[in-house]
């Protein structure tokens, strides 16, 4: 569906001034319209006068304000409107001097906490209710002006840089909107120098926080929200909102309505084939799926939709896309096949309680099924090389066998007991026992339209061997009956006692591929041909090279001669425990290198070639290196 809204400001810009003008009310698809207002009053919650969420609870930050913008739009709802105001406002911390004072609570009950959060997701649809319907909430109108401009000072004490790219967005689109309802440009301003400083950022270093279907689809929002307060044509808000519709859109999976990939940061939802967040915005952003049986955030993402988005160019499967980011930590790649019948996304960098860097979507007859990975603990290293359907993949845990880290392993969710047709272990049948996965030793699944192959390389610490250790991988069920899960557990240390003294550089290795149920004739041919793959691995400590090696000026005469020249090489360097592992599988080899004292991706090559490290972003189409013409580079690729 569509979001049909009238021009919603008028704005003038004198110098670095925005100064935003009266609104007239906006048009909504009336369809998208009775779907929210259909949900919220089959979940008022009658306590608290909030609409409660998929668990039950009375949500005041996503729910409730997108109900309101739905009763406001529909009209004929006045009363109940300015209850459901009058309910969300309550539910701000007003006390002066309280170090959460202008924050809104997540939840309707007295228990849940005022949250920062909380008070990024509310406040734009309540900043929209008033710029565009401030005669229809009557008394609470001018409340609502003084609760929105508490809100946004609170927001603004504690402001991140673009590197925390997520949390700036939010801000941003929280800022403007105020701004723009209250009609004080400095907040709009302020917002549009946080999307330029992101902007700057991203151009010249790529993704700081790599993917997530959820934070993707907010960041195209929060985008539209700053763009909706200023309304005068910003070359550098079209050009961060290109950016941001490109980048997910090189990574929708039209087969299965969903986004894919690695995620750096998930929620519940991203695990559910075209559910959550990212659903709402193919639908609104890309025409893909409906919005029927929306839940009232929907409107989050529709509502600042006052300008059509160009349509993005459908791509032909299979195809890859690969994002580098040269000066994070916490993302330096990511890697995403699409094919017809499957995606599969890996990343690397440094691993949080929320990251997937391992992303498996298979397509089936009787729906959508996921594979993926998860570390344990949860903050660890992952560095990983990926080619079309196959990927090499090295976990590294730090500070293990004390603590809470007693062991450290790497869990492969493989999928439940009915979605899964047949399975083989070393090339033979499965019996259904727990197994054991040893050095080169393998695992091969039939699962939707595809089989899956897992290769286990060596694990364990660093100067570990395979005779002194037990396998590291066990393949178990977990569960009962239909809802039993398959699980490869791959242990870098799986003992649980505690050590004298922590131990670093656990490693976990291990390859995947995935292939058509169509390429094969059976799963037995399948795992017969992964089975010729190969791990090899080196770990060393070396002196390395680093940087540009630059010439030594000559020698100055010496009474009156002049010496011979002389060139040498200052190269420098630093000592690293270099990791070299290769894969070879069918006629191409991946190698990796990386070192595992600093978690450093140092070197990736594809069948003898190096891939390049300065390429930020490689899609079909569109290829963006730093310095280069970002403008230029989305216009050729359809953006």
């Amino acid at each position: 569906m569509k979001v049909l809204i009238a021009v919603a400001t008028m704005v003038a810009i004198s110098g670095s001034t925005i100064v935003a003008m009266a609104a007239p009310p906006p048009t909504v698809d009336a369809q998208l319209v009775d779907a929210v207002l259909t949900y919220s009053q089959a979940h008022i919650d009658p306590s608290t006068g909030l609409v409660r969420d998929s668990v039950g609870e009375p949500n005041l930050a996503e729910h409730s304000p997108g109900y309101l913008a739905a009763l406001l739009l529909k009209g004929g709802h006045k009363t109940e409107s300015i209850e459901l105001l009058t309910a969300i406002l309550d539910r701000q911390d007003t006390q002066e001097g309280s170090p959460t004072q202008g924050y809104f609570r997540w939840h309707g009950g007295e228990n849940s906490p005022y949250s920062y959060d909380a008070t990024l997701y509310a406040v734009p649809p309540l900043a929209w209710a008033l710029r565009h319907f401030r005669s229809d909430l009557g008394h609470e109108a001018e409340r609502l002006a003084e609760t929105l401009q508490m809100a946004v000072v609170a927001i603004s004490r504690d402001l991140v840089g673009p590197e925390n790219e997520s949390y700036l967005m939010l801000q941003a689109a929280a800022r403007a909107s105020v701004g723009a309802a209250l009609n004080e440009p400095a907040w709009i301003s302020a917002a549009v120098g946080q999307v330029s400083s992101w902007l700057r950022l991203i151009k010249s270093q790529g993704l700081p926080q790599g993917h997530s279907p959820t934070f993707d689809a907010l960041r195209i929002a929060a985008l539209l929200w700053v763009r909706d307060a200023t309304e005068q044509p910003s070359p550098e808000l079209d050009e961060a909102i290109r950016l941001a519709l490109a980048d997910l859109g090189t990574r929708i999976w039209a087969t299965g309505n969903s986004v894919a990939g690695a995620m750096y940061r998930s929620v519940a939802a991203d695990y559910m084939p075209g559910g959550g967040v990212a659903a709402y915005a193919l639908a609104s952003y890309f025409g893909l799926g409906t919005l029927d049986g929306a839940e009232p955030f929907a409107m989050y993402l529709l509502l600042p939709t006052s300008r059509p988005l160009n349509v993005p160019p459908t791509l032909a499967l299979p195809y890859q896309t690969d994002t580098i980011s040269t000066g994070s930590d916490a993302v330096t790649t990511t890697s995403t096949f699409i094919a017809p019948e499957f995606t599969l996304g890996t990343m690397s960098g440094l691993l949080t309680a929320g990251s997937v860097p391992l992303m498996i979507s298979l397509n089936s007859s009787d729906g959508g099924r996921l594979i993926h990975a998860r570390s344990y603990p949860t903050v660890a290293g992952v560095n990983t090389i990926q080619h079309q359907s196959t990927a090499l993949m090295s976990f590294d845990f730090d500070q293990i066998g004390v603590g809470s880290r007693r062991q450290a392993y790497v869990s492969l969710a493989l999928g439940h007991f009915s979605d899964l047709d047949e399975i083989y272990v070393r090339g033979a049948p499965w019996n259904g026992e727990a197994t054991g996965l040893g050095h080169q030793e393998t695992l091969a699944v039939a699962t939707g339209d595809c089989y899956v192959g897992v290769l286990v390389g060596r694990c364990g610490p660093a100067g570990s061997t395979d005779e002194t250790r037990v396998k590291p991988g066990h393949l178990d069920y977990s569960g009962e009956g239909a809802f039993r899960r398959l699980t490869l557990t791959l242990h870098g240390r799986q003992e649980e006692y505690a050590l004298e003294q922590p131990i670093h550089d656990v490693r976990v290795v291990f390859a995947i591929s995935v292939a058509p149920k169509t390429d094969y004739p059976s799963l037995a041919d399948f795992a017969a041909d992964f089975g010729k793959a190969r791990i090899r691995q080196d770990v060393q400590a070396t002196r390395r090279t680093l940087g540009k090696a630059d010439e030594q000026s000559q020698p100055r005469p010496i009474e009156g001669v002049v010496p011979k020249p002389q060139t040498r090489l200052r190269l420098p360097s630093r000592q690293v425990l270099q990791q070299t592992i290769e894969l070879q599988i069918a006629d191409s080899k991946l190698k990796l290198v990386e070192d595992l004292r600093t978690g450093e991706l140092l070197e990736r090559h594809v069948d003898g070639l190096e891939l390049s490290p300065g390429q930020l972003w490689s899609a079909p189409g569109f290829e963006y290196r730093a310095g280069a013409d970002l403008p230029q580079a989305l216009s050729e690729a359809g953006y």
